[in-house]
C-alpha cells in the first residue's frame, strides 16, 4: 500500500528536482485519477474502511507512526505499549527524534544519568560517614578535656597513622588565643614552642591552596582548580603526537615528573576587549578520541603579536600553568582563493631551519588569548589526493602533515 501511494504521490506532485514541472495534460490527469481511484478501492477501503477525509497523506503518515511506536496492529491490545509513554517522554525530549538513532540516544542518556546518580550517591554516603566520624572525634575530645586525660584514639587518628598525615584538630582555648578563622594569634601559655599562624588559607577543589587572580587575558578563573591533574613522566608525555622533543622544551630530564591536566578554564579576550570564560581541552582520550583545541596566543611581553598554535598538553610548571603548542604560521596569500581574497588566514605547520619536527613551544596560560576554530583546506587536499582522501591524522607521516593546509574559520563566532 505504501509503495503504491508513494508512486501515486510522486505523479501528483510531479517533483523534478530543481526544475519547474511542465503543465499537466488532460491525458495525464485522467490517468492519475484512475490510479487514485484504484488505490482507494484496492487498498484504503478494505484496510481502513470507508473514509470521508481527503487528507490521505496525513492519515497514512499517522498509520506509519502508529506501527513504528505501538507495534503491529495484529497485537490488538496495545495497552502495554501505551503505558510506557509516560516513562519515555522525559528521555525522548532529549533526543533529535531520529528513528535511526533514537534507541542509541536513549541508551546513552540513560547510562549517563545512572552513572551520575551512582557517583552522587557514593559522594553523599562518603560525606555522611566523614561527618559522623568528625562528630564522634569531637565528642571524644570533649570528654578527654573534661576528665583531664588524653583523648581516646579516633578513626581519623588511626587513618593518619596509616597515611602519615596529621588529623585536623581545632585548637583549644588553653593552647593559645584562637581567632574566628581557627588560626592562632598568640603563642600558648604553657611555654611550649608553636608556630604562629594567621587566618586559614583559602582551599581549592583538590585540597591545595586556591588561586585568586584578577580577571584578565588568560588568567585562571577565580578559586577554580583544574581537575584530572596527574603526575606524568616526561618520557611518557613525549609519546604524544608532536611532543618528541618535549624534554628539551621544558628543560627537564626524561625521568622527571610533571603535572598534566586535561581541561583548564581561563578568561579569554576577544579582539574588541570583551572577556569571556572559555575551556581549553588537551586530552588524548575524550570518549575514545583525542580533543586538542587550537588557540590564539601572543608571545610573552608582546601582546600586540597574534600567533596560532595547536594544544597538545597542559602542564603545570613552577610559574603556573603552561600549554604545549605545535606552532602554525600563515601561508602566502593566494589572490585566486575566494576565502583569502576576503581576508581569511591560510595556515601551515611551522618548522625551524634544519629541523625535522614541527616547532613546539611552551606558552603560559596568561598569554593565551582565546580558543579558535581551525579547519583543513579541503580544496587543496582534494587536488592533492582526490575527494575521498581524509585529512592527515595526528599520527600520519611528517611529509603528509606538512603538506596539509588549514584555514582559520572566519564563520566561527569567536574568531577573527
Amino acid at each position: 500500500m505504501f509503495a503504491e501511494y508513494a508512486q501515486l504521490y510522486a505523479l501528483i506532485e510531479r517533483h523534478t528536482t530543481q526544475r519547474a514541472p511542465v503543465p499537466m495534460t488532460m491525458e495525464e490527469g485522467v490517468s492519475i485519477g484512475n490510479k487514485a481511484t484504484e488505490f482507494v478501492n484496492k487498498f484504503m477501503t478494505p484496510i481502513l474502511s470507508k473514509l470521508v477525509s481527503t487528507k490521505v497523506h496525513k492519515l497514512l503518515r499517522h498509520v506509519t507512526d502508529a506501527i513504528r511506536w505501538h507495534g503491529s496492529p495484529q497485537n490488538a491490545n496495545t495497552a502495554s505499549n501505551e503505558s510506557q509513554h509516560k516513562n519515555d517522554k522525559p528521555h525522548s525530549a532529549r533526543t533529535n527524534k531520529s528513528p535511526a538513532t533514537f534507541t542509541r540516544q536513549l541508551v546513552r542518556h540513560a547510562q549517563g544519568s545512572r552513572s551520575v546518580t551512582c557517583k552522587n550517591e557514593k559522594a553523599d554516603a562518603e560525606c555522611v560517614t566523614a561527618f559522623k566520624e568528625l562528630m564522634e572525634e569531637r565528642a571524644r575530645e570533649a570528654v578527654g578535656g573534661r576528665t583531664g586525660g588524653a583523648p581516646a584514639p579516633s578513626t581519623s587518628a588511626a587513618r593518619a597513622a596509616v597515611t602519615g598525615t596529621a588529623p585536623a584538630v581545632p585548637p583549644r582555648v588553653d593552647d593559645g588565643c584562637a581567632d574566628v578563622q581557627g588560626g592562632r594569634t598568640c603563642p600558648p601559655t604553657d611555654g611550649s614552642s608553636a608556630s604562629v599562624s594567621g587566618p586559614r588559607q583559602r582551599m581549592g577543589q583538590d585540597g591545595g591552596p586556591g588561586e585568586h587572580t584578577p580577571r584578565g587575558s588568560g588568567s585562571p578563573v577565580t578559586n577554580r582548580t583544574p581537575y584530572h591533574r596527574d603526575n606524568v613522566r616526561v618520557a611518557d608525555l613525549s609519546r604524544r603526537p608532536g611532543l618528541t622533543n618535549v624534554a628539551a622544551v621544558l628543560k627537564m630530564k626524561d625521568t622527571d615528573q610533571i603535572r598534566v591536566t586535561q581541561i583548564l578554564d581561563f578568561e579569554g579576550t576577544l579582539l574588541c576587549g570583551t572577556e569571556v570564560s572559555q575551556r581549553l581541552r588537551a586530552t588524548m582520550d575524550d570518549r575514545g578520541s583525542p580533543w586538542l583545541d587550537h588557540v590564539s596566543f601572543h608571545p610573552p611581553g608582546q601582546p600586540g603579536v597574534r600567533r596560532v598554535g595547536h594544544a597538545r598538553a597542559i602542564v603545570q610548571r613552577s610559574d603556573g600553568d603552561h600549554v604545549l603548542l605545535c606552532l602554525m604560521q600563515p601561508k602566502e596569500i593566494d589572490k585566486d582563493c575566494p576565502l583569502q581574497a576576503r581576508g581569511c588566514t591560510r595556515l601551515q605547520w611551522h618548522i625551524a631551519e634544519k629541523a625535522t619536527e614541527i616547532t613546539v613551544c611552551s606558552v603560559p596560560i596568561s598569554c593565551v588569548n582565546r580558543v579558535i576554530h581551525v579547519v583543513p583546506d579541503f580544496a587543496a587536499l582534494a587536488a592533492r589526493g582526490g575527494l575521498d582522501r581524509p585529512p592527515a591524522s595526528l599520527t600520519a607521516d611528517m611529509g603528509e602533515q606538512l603538506a596539509m593546509r588549514y584555514f582559520l574559520n572566519v564563520f566561527f563566532a569567536l574568531d577573527d
